[in-house]
């Protein structure tokens, strides 16, 4: 990638925001959305030492996975570790 005065090929790069207009939109929200809530103590998915084997491959082995309430939770991990596993179990 080249950079330049304007930016990385040729695309404009973002101003730096003006401190009036940034005062005015301070605390406003777009309809709908509501302001974030705060994580709870309280479980809405738990799952203690779950196997899952197909034939002698087990796909997952003693997993263990808690989600509370109002948590944003991602799942991440390498091609063939159980994530859609899990999630098909989960699902039902």
């Amino acid at each position: 990638m080249e950079r330049d005065e304007r930016g990385i090929n040729g695309v404009a790069r973002p101003t730096e925001p003006n401190p009036k207009e940034a005062s005015m939109l301070e605390g406003v929200r777009p309809p709908g959305l509501q302001p974030p809530r705060a994580v709870s103590d309280r479980s809405m998915i738990e799952i203690r030492n779950v196997t899952r084997s197909y034939g002698a491959f087990k796909a997952l082995d003693d997993a263990n996975l808690t989600i509370r309430e109002g948590e944003f939770f991602s799942l991440l991990g390498p091609s063939g570790c159980g994530k859609t596993t899990l999630l098909r179990m989960i699902a039902g």
